[in-house]
Order: structure tokens, then C-alpha cells, then sequence
């Protein structure tokens, strides 16, 4: 069940962190990109962080990002690496290539690391998927974020309201898709990525700062997909759903056919019919697991 903590913690407060430091950063610097990126990261961390800390301090949930237990102490980790190959990027003529091989690198790095220790990739006893079965998933899974980075990524001033209103409401859909199909907790997380994308967009809308999420498509990227990793393979929410929610999220930010007259309209149909239908079939599944609880007798025992 969602607290009202949980709502304060995860939703209201990486929200205000969100406007609060795009604001800041744009008064100071002008700079759309470190506008986005200071706001999206700091706000999706301390949001993550905050969410951790409820029962054991901000200290001890701050020491489980270093010292991983489980697999979703990683992420804010991994939301700080995502900045580093943008940074490299500027660096040097060979910045550039650089920065393309740290994108690579960090996109395979991720499934395997949400994933190094469970029942797929067992740290002690048999792995789960054969050899084949285990390059073809986390090649897959690798893949399949790398290219949204890179479709993100690759829009600049294309529509950047439209895309940051459009990236939030993917983020909710995800929200409610995941905890409609039985976790909670990376339903929060999901929320904690709204809430965020929900105070960036409000900050392009209010300051009109001319760049969406492309300005920080690494923090947001990586946050989407390993929360989705961790929502297929831990909580067993269905492929098709987070392939719906993935490309949601990828048509929704990301470069559609810049400068086509069709391609606002086909932009939101696009998004808004996967993000759609990933709702719509998650709640037909949590209304049909509810029917059967209520028709089984030993529930009520």
C-alpha cells in the first residue's frame, strides 16, 4: 500500500527538486542542457534516496547505492554514470566517439548488473538461461535501451514542451502499469521519474528554456529502462508491456520525423495508443487476478 509518505517522499519532493534547480541552473547559466541534466539528476537521486531512507536513515540509504544488496540500489549509481559519457563527449576531437562508446558500454552494463545475483545470473549454483538464451536477453535488453538513448538523444529543439509533457505521462502510464501488475515498489520508483519529468516539464513550460528531455536523455533514459529491467525480470511484469512502455517513451521524447507537418499528430497517436494499451491490458489482468481471488474461498481464511 502507498503511504502518504511514500507520496511526499517519492513524488512531491523530487518534483519541487526538479523545478526548483532547472530554474536555478537557467537563471545562473542560460544553458538548457545543464538545466536539465542538474534538475533531472539531482532530483531523480534524491527522490530515489528519500524513498530509501523511510525506516532507516538517509545516511544508510545513501551507504546501499555503494553497497548494493539488492539489485535496485544500483540505480542512483547509474543515474550519476549516464552524465559521464556527455561529459566526454565535449572533451577533444575524439570526445564524440568517446562518448558513443561509454553509451554503449553503459547500456550493456546495466541488465547485467540489475540482474548479477538473481535467478538469471546466479552468483553461486546453476544460471537460469543457457548460454545463448543469456547473450541474446541482455544483448536484447541492451539494445533496446541504447537505441531509445540514442532516439532521445538525438532530438534538440523539435517540440521540446510537447516532448517533456508527452515523457512524463509515459512515466505515469508505467507507474500504473507495473503497479498494476504487482509491484509496488518499482511502481514508486517509476513515480519517483513522473514526478521528475512532471517539475522539468513544468520548468520548460514556465522559463521556456527551448530544450526537452534530449538535454538529458542519459539520466533519463537509463532510470526508464533499468526500472523497467528490474520490473520484467524481478517482478515479472509482462515483455509486451514494457516493449509498449519503451516505445511510448522512445516516440514520446524522441526524434519522430522532425519537421514534418504529420508529425506532431503521429507523434502523440503513437505514444499515446502504446502507453494506452499498456494500461488498458495490465488492468485487464489485475481485474481478472482480483476476480479470482474473490471467487477462491481460502483467500478469505
Amino acid at each position: 500500500m502507498i503511504r502518504l509518505t511514500d507520496i511526499l517522499l517519492g513524488g512531491i519532493l523530487p518534483g519541487i527538486l526538479a523545478v526548483a534547480a532547472l530554474a536555478l541552473v537557467w537563471k545562473l547559466t542560460k544553458n538548457a542542457a545543464s538545466s536539465w541534466r542538474t534538475a533531472a539528476v539531482l532530483s531523480l537521486v534524491a527522490g530515489l534516496w528519500a524513498l530509501d531512507a523511510q525506516g532507516v536513515g538517509l545516511s544508510t540509504a545513501i551507504s546501499k547505492s555503494l553497497r548494493i544488496t539488492e539489485a535496485r540500489d544500483f540505480l542512483p549509481l547509474m543515474v550519476i554514470l549516464a552524465v559521464v559519457p556527455d561529459a566526454v563527449a565535449t572533451l577533444g576531437k575524439n570526445g564524440s566517439i568517446a562518448g558513443w562508446v561509454l553509451r554503449i558500454a553503459l547500456c550493456g552494463f546495466l541488465p547485467w548488473r540489475m540482474l548479477n545475483g538473481t535467478k538469471y545470473l546466479p552468483k553461486n549454483g546453476p544460471l537460469l538461461w543457457s548460454t545463448g538464451e543469456m547473450i541474446a536477453w541482455l544483448g536484447g535488453t541492451a539494445l533496446a535501451i541504447f537505441a531509445t538513448w540514442s532516439l532521445v538523444r538525438a532530438e534538440s529543439t523539435e517540440k521540446p514542451k510537447l516532448r517533456s509533457v508527452l515523457a512524463a505521462i509515459v512515466a505515469l502510464c508505467g507507474a500504473i502499469t507495473i503497479a498494476m501488475s504487482g509491484s509496488i515498489t518499482y511502481a514508486q520508483l517509476m513515480g519517483v521519474l513522473t514526478a521528475t519529468l512532471t517539475g522539468c516539464a513544468l520548468g520548460t513550460w514556465l522559463l521556456k528554456v527551448g530544450r526537452g528531455p534530449d538535454a538529458a536523455a542519459g539520466p533519463l533514459v537509463v532510470s526508464f529502462g533499468g526500472i523497467l529491467v528490474l520490473a520484467h525480470f524481478i517482478a515479472e511484469v509482462k515483455l509486451l508491456y514494457v516493449v509498449l512502455l519503451l516505445v511510448g517513451y522512445a516516440v514520446g521524447a524522441g526524434w519522430f520525423f522532425p519537421g514534418k507537418k504529420w508529425s506532431t499528430p503521429v507523434r502523440c497517436a503513437v505514444c499515446l495508443l502504446a502507453i494506452s494499451a499498456a494500461v488498458v491490458m495490465a488492468g485487464l489482468d489485475f481485474a481478472a487476478a482480483q476476480a479470482v481471488a474473490a471467487n477462491n474461498p481460502y483467500m478469505s481464511l
